[in-house]
């Protein structure tokens, strides 16, 4: 996980071989973030990543601001 000055970035390999329940809750995950990317390794696998503003509204309604849609 990377911090940016606006977002927060998680990065993992993703094997060549995964299970039906671990694709579904990768799947998951990707869908709850703001943007993401799933990129074909060069030998086997991939790598998925996903960044999360640190604005969204779930933000700042964590923070009391805000409302989530």
């Amino acid at each position: 996980m990377t911090e940016h000055e606006t977002h927060m970035r998680v990065e993992t390999e993703v094997p060549e071989h995964v299970s039906s329940e671990s694709l579904r809750e990768l799947l998951s995950a990707l869908a709850a973030a703001d943007w993401w990317v799933v990129v074909n390794g060069r030998w086997n696998g991939c790598t998925a990543w996903a960044a999360v503003n640190k604005e969204t509204p779930a933000a700042l309604n964590a923070r009391g601001h805000g409302h989530q849609l």
